[in-house]
């Protein structure tokens, strides 16, 4: 459990951490939230998150996530990586 909540890493720290877990094999959840992360830096996690295997839990709540953003978010948790993975959680609440 990587924990990075109340770091305010917005979409730049939000697209670098996507980087990260495209390749990483052993981070399985991952709090981020409270971290002023929009819609562009969602975009990124979702992307990540299709390549990644491992990550099982990621909070993205009390974030100001947009339409575009959860929209992404949607479009994660109709594709095959929640079918894949059940216990992924997209934990997404205060949406502007």
């Amino acid at each position: 459990m990587l924990n990075l909540s109340h770091n305010i890493i917005a979409d730049a720290g939000a697209a670098a951490l996507a980087e990260a877990i495209q390749t990483n094999s052993t981070l399985t959840k991952l709090n981020l939230s409270w971290n002023r992360i929009c819609s562009a830096g969602a975009a990124a996690l979702v992307e990540a998150i299709q390549i990644n295997s491992t990550l099982t839990v990621l909070n993205l709540s009390h974030n100001i996530i947009a339409d575009a953003g959860a929209a992404a978010l949607v479009k994660l948790s109709k594709g095959n990586q929640l079918n894949d993975q059940p216990n992924l959680i997209g934990v997404i609440s205060w949406l502007l």
